[in-house]
């Protein structure tokens, strides 16, 4: 780890503060990118638990989007139609 080689530095504590926050925050974004492909994958109203196209590598979560049967739509959001929206008649 690359973090046990600077015990010695005087801003150890502040560097294994840091390391901590960006673990928690690689661990929620890993799970909403988990959820995103069950959401992709499963029935409508029913996400798919642990789908197979999220895998963990060496490097960390990976999704392998060749695998995908129902991918997100490329669009970028803010040119989405709001669909899912509903509006009053």
């Amino acid at each position: 780890m690359f973090l046990t080689k600077f015990r010695d530095s005087i801003n150890f504590p502040e560097l294994q503060q840091i390391h901590s926050v960006t673990n928690d925050l690689i661990i929620i974004i890993n799970n909403i990118e988990t959820r995103m492909v069950g959401v992709s994958e499963g029935d409508p109203g029913n996400p798919l638990e642990n789908p197979p196209q999220v895998i963990q590598t060496e490097m960390g979560q990976t999704i392998v989007y060749e695998e995908l049967s129902r991918p997100f739509h490329q669009t970028p959001v803010e040119d989405f139609p709001p669909t899912w929206i509903s509006t009053p008649n």
